[in-house]
């Protein structure tokens, strides 16, 4: 059993190595596909470098930075690592955090904290004497992201920049704080109190009601003809009411006779795989498929005693569904049944318009499956960042939950990866969507308060650039 997970706890290394063969082997026998971008032989490699390790006893932060280090070889964004509950309840409550919300630009960290002495907009140089430009590679490197695509890891890394930073160097009681004025032009140096992260978490909340920010909403400009459709985290509760905000949104798009569209999903990484389809058919008349194929290394779940959380209750239901949809092929892999992947013709009038598809980093999943489907059409111009996610495919469908059973870390690992419906390569194998303009934010935006991604979409419309 695992022993009460403490601040202070210290693993000795035959309970860590026992964890470790068990997160190796839960990862060859439970993931869809875990070989998606590095072969058997080098991902065997590095899990046997990285158990050559634990010849030590070892802090929770330690070992968190050792187990992510190996995720983020096998470059899988969906299978994480992270503490357990009753650790991070006790974590968050001290005040050893980093107090400020920082926003990346270019391998560089900015102010962007309303509420700070430093004034909005400040390049932050270095932090108790140390380089951002350090703690941003050191970051990065217990960050797993899709393929060799880093764009996750950036919006990641600026979301929870003071939790990353502790896991890296430990809790601290002040920080000395190095930043570049923007209006006087000179470096300055400031010490700040740590805060609580559960402080910080609740400020960042706050900052996000305040900007309204809803499952999915829809506007219109009648002075450039064009709706603004966003699309965010829309969880499965959720899917009548975004069924009927569609019909209903895209009905009124049609009255209007509106020219434009514009599909926002710079925060569309859900995990609900039922929208993408729905709202693909509101978009395009040609016939497609929901996946081009799916892949998932068994049908059973394994280690069914190290499940946490409720799938532990929900086996039955996911083997039931495995066996039905999937068959065995040659190579020991379980691939879609060919029945269970129809091709689908709309039934909606879809918009036969200029569309315009906003992605970034945070593009995951759904939202990643969904621009897939749009950008293999050649059907829209893509505007941001590079997607998190990955052109040709994702993982996800079930996740399943595991707790280690020395040290209580939560291992959660995809049952199925989906290969997306596309014929057209546009992009390299461990590549997300790369789009046709790139539009990313200044400093000059954090201190305006301005999203230059939206705002550089409404001039193309406005000077009727159409790619």
């Amino acid at each position: 059993l695992a022993q009460p997970a403490e601040l202070n706890s210290v693993f000795q290394p035959e309970d860590l190595q026992e964890d470790f063969i068990l997160f190796q082997r839960i990862l060859e026998q439970a993931h869809g596909n875990l070989y998606t971008y590095n072969d058997t032989t080098e991902i065997k490699r590095e899990l046997s470098k990285t158990y050559s390790a634990l010849d030590r006893s070892m802090s929770y932060p330690e070992f968190y930075q050792l187990l992510n280090g190996a995720l983020c070889f096998i470059n899988n964004q969906q299978t994480t690592v992270s503490y357990p509950d009753e650790y991070l309840k006790q974590v968050y409550k001290l005040e050893t955090f980093f107090p400020l919300h920082l926003r990346l630009i270019s391998q560089k960290m900015y102010c962007d904290d309303r509420l700070s002495v430093i004034p909005v907009g400040s390049e932050v140089l270095s932090i108790n004497g140390k380089r951002f430009r350090d703690i941003y590679f050191d970051a990065l490197d217990i960050i797993p992201t899709e393929g060799r695509n880093k764009t996750y890891a950036y919006r990641e890394l600026e979301r929870a920049f003071p939790f990353y930073y502790t896991q890296l160097y430990g809790p601290i009681k002040e920080y000395e704080i190095t930043f570049m004025d923007p209006v006087e032009g000179e470096s300055k140096t400031i010490t700040m109190a740590a805060v609580s992260y559960n402080d910080f978490l609740q400020r960042q909340n706050k900052k996000q009601s305040l900007k309204n920010v809803r499952p999915f909403s829809y506007t219109y400009i009648d002075s450039i003809r064009t709706a603004v459709l966003t699309i965010n985290e829309v969880e499965e509760k959720n899917n009548k009411r975004l069924k009927k905000f569609l019909k209903n949104n895209f009905a009124r798009l049609k009255e209007k006779k509106g020219q434009y569209l514009i599909l926002d999903l710079r925060k569309h990484g859900s995990q609900n795989e039922a929208i993408y389809p729905l709202i693909f058919s509101y978009l395009s008349q040609r016939s497609y498929k929901e996946v081009n194929d799916a892949q998932t290394v068994g049908l059973r779940v394994p280690f069914k005693e190290l499940l946490t959380g409720k799938i532990k209750r929900q086996t039955k239901a996911v083997e039931k569904m495995l066996i039905q949809k999937f068959v065995e092929e040659d190579s020991g892999y379980f691939t879609l049944n060919p029945n269970m992947n129809p091709v689908f013709i709309s039934e909606n009038d879809a918009f036969s318009g200029n569309l315009y598809v906003l992605i970034g980093g945070n593009t995951l999943n759904s939202g990643v499956a969904l621009s897939s489907l749009l950008r293999n059409e050649n059907k829209a111009t893509f505007i941001g960042e590079e997607t998190g996610g990955n052109y040709y495919g994702h993982s996800g469908g079930v996740m399943l939950t595991y707790k280690l059973p020395k040290t209580g870390m939560i291992l959660r690992v995809p049952k199925i990866h989906f290969i997306h419906y596309v014929q057209n390569n546009y992009f390299s194998e461990d590549s997300g969507i790369i789009p046709h303009y790139t539009a990313e934010v200044t400093p000059g935006n954090i201190i305006e308060n301005s999203d230059p991604v939206m705002d550089f979409t409404i001039k193309l419309i406005r000077l009727g650039n159409v790619r």
